[in-house]
């Protein structure tokens, strides 16, 4: 994020760490919902690209890896 004094033009740049990620909140809205998995089941599926979904929450089971095991891990997330 980049400031800027009105007073005295003075410019200052500050790093804003990003947000952690939000387990199994596949389509990026900042919740988890149903409508998460969806989403999971394209991109498993071969519909849906990594540009499509955010693929660090997708992995809900913490393999690694995004298969099927992760719409179980998500759907339990969801109880």
């Amino acid at each position: 994020m980049t400031y800027e004094c009105t007073v005295c033009n003075a410019k200052w740049t500050e790093e804003i760490p990003p947000l952690p990620p939000l387990l199994g909140d596949v389509n990026g809205d900042g919740k988890l919902t149903t409508k998460d998995i969806s989403p999971l089941k394209k991109y498993i599926a071969g519909a849906f690209t990594d540009d499509d979904i955010v693929i660090v929450n997708a992995d809900t089971n913490g393999d690694g890896k995004v298969t099927t095991k992760d719409i179980s891990a998500l759907k339990k997330l969801l109880i």
